[in-house]
């Protein structure tokens, strides 16, 4: 399921934040978005990634991250009330 979680950020990245890669052969990649587009709501994710990655992802898997991502979303705005930006995801070729 890893590799449905890295499409689905990715794709939540390019469509409202910045993505960038080491080269064109996509050795390394980082995903960034603002403050402003995270959490990642339910209907930004139908908005911005495919639903066949979106229906691989959820069989099973969404709801064991409910839990831990309720706990990363209040520490986020506990400790990062302002405008910033947000790491979602990088990611190296071995």
């Amino acid at each position: 399921m890893v590799p449905y979680y890295c499409q689905m950020v990715l794709y939540y990245g390019i469509r409202y934040g910045e993505v960038y890669t080491t080269s064109p052969d996509y050795e390394g990649v980082a995903a960034w978005v603002t403050s402003e587009y995270f959490p990642m709501t339910f209907w930004k994710l139908i908005r911005a990634v495919p639903l066949s990655v979106i229906g691989a992802f959820s069989k099973g898997v969404s709801s064991r991250m409910k839990h831990p991502g309720k706990y990363i979303d209040a520490m986020h705005r506990r400790h990062a009330p302002f405008q910033h930006w947000f790491l979602l995801i990088i990611g190296v070729e071995p």
